[in-house]
């Protein structure tokens, strides 16, 4: 269920329920190795991979941990949902969308506050989307909205996780330009490293990556002037920024083979045994410091 400026809060509708969260959940470990999973509590998922060593491993994992950066990046499309909502309308719509949006909002805690307190962590979201319709969209004649969170046990929340939900951590595309705009200069042999028609293309084809969380349709194949292991390297960063790297999505490895002519040579299981190799990549002045520093 995608969010838009007339539902903002439709991811957030639909993933407050326990079916549709065991489905969620299934679909991130369809990213990862696992081999099966299970919910054992309400806030702990247990699931089953193979070690090097051939042998099967049972391992665990809080959903709040599994999700959290999911519900970052939903969080962060719900604002600017938003704010195209709030920025292309007249104040009467402006001040009748708001307060639907904070009657939806009133009614997800109301309907399913039992959810949420197995579920706290669902909290942060919720929260920083009424922080910011209070303090960023707000009509000036317009009074604040406040939740009722009687049925909630809020005081299971970190303060800090809050905070996060409510700072100006970067976006997704703020993250994607942060990594790889070092593309659109030289190397360390004065050579562009790509033309700006490519680099153009590039962050169109890794934005599409994120926001379908598959390959994107590639319609024309790019050759970075730089190194395997740094090119590599840069996906690595880019998924540990996004999703941390405790499961690797496999469909990092396939974007990197489809879309770099620079890996034409090489298999998709040659990409994901080096994907995260540092050793080999040099740390040339022109390599950006979310890079450097992982080095």
């Amino acid at each position: 269920m995608s969010s838009t400026d007339l539902k903002p809060l439709a991811y957030f509708q639909y993933i407050i329920d326990s079916n549709n969260l065991l489905d969620v959940i299934e679909k991130e470990f369809h990213y990862s190795d696992c081999i099966g999973f299970e919910l054992t509590t309400p806030t702990e998922i247990k699931y089953t991979v193979e070690n090097s060593e051939g042998s099967f491993e049972q391992k665990s994992i809080l959903t709040k941990d599994l999700l959290y950066s999911k519900l970052y990046r939903e969080f962060e499309i719900a604002k600017n949902n938003l704010y195209s909502f709030s920025l292309n309308n007249s104040k009467l719509s402006i001040e009748n969308y708001l307060t639907i949006q904070f009657n939806s909002l009133q009614t997800i805690l109301n309907e399913k506050s039992d959810f949420i307190n197995n579920h706290i962590y669902f909290m942060l979201p919720l929260r920083g989307i009424l922080k910011y319709i209070n303090t960023i969209l707000l009509l000036p004649e317009m009074k604040e909205f406040e939740l009722d969170e009687s049925k909630i046990s809020y005081n299971l929340i970190d303060l800090a996780e809050q905070a996060s939900f409510e700072s100006t951590k970067k976006s997704d595309i703020e993250t994607i330009h942060s990594i790889f705009d070092y593309m659109k200069g030289n190397n360390e042999k004065r050579e562009k490293i790509l033309s700006d028609e490519d680099f153009q293309l590039l962050i169109k084809y890794t934005t599409e990556l994120i926001k379908l969380e598959s390959v994107p349709q590639i319609d024309k194949q790019l050759y970075p002037k730089i190194s395997n292991d740094l090119l590599r390297f840069s996906f690595w960063v880019l998924h540990k920024e996004l999703y941390t790297t405790k499961r690797i999505r496999k469909y990092f490895y396939d974007f990197v083979k489809v879309i770099f002519l620079n890996f034409k040579d090489s298999d998709t299981s040659s990409i994901e045994s080096q994907f995260g190799t540092s050793t080999r990549v040099k740390k040339d002045k022109f390599i950006p410091q979310i890079i450097s520093k992982h080095l």
